[in-house]
């Protein structure tokens, strides 16, 4: 059995237990077996509205907007060539937090 994938930034991969099957041979790892590691990505709005004229109906509306509101860090996809150089290793990440706030007049 397989030790746990953990991921970092130098190896994600086990690499003793993975090597080029003998030559001439097939390897033994089943198609698509190797998965990258997982998110966990929280998207979180907040809105006010307050009301500027009840006779005509307008309004402010204020929107908070956070796009991977804890930051955790999402590592993207593990190389899995095995010729590469860097077999086996995560060379990117997904975005960090992303605020945004912006703000509706109705009228």
């Amino acid at each position: 059995m397989l030790p746990p994938l953990t991921p970092s930034r130098s190896s994600a991969l086990s690499l003793p237990t993975t090597a080029p099957p003998a030559l001439a041979a097939w390897g033994t790892l089943p198609h698509n077996d190797l998965r990258g590691p997982g998110r966990d990505n929280w998207n979180i709005s907040l809105f006010k509205s307050f009301m500027l004229s009840e006779s005509r109906g307008s309004r402010l509306e204020l929107r908070l907007e956070t796009f991977n509101t804890w930051n955790h860090t999402q590592f993207d996809v593990v190389s899995t060539n095995l010729g590469d150089s860097r077999f086996g290793q995560v060379t990117s990440a997904f975005d960090p937090r992303i605020l945004q706030l912006g703000g509706k007049i109705y009228f």
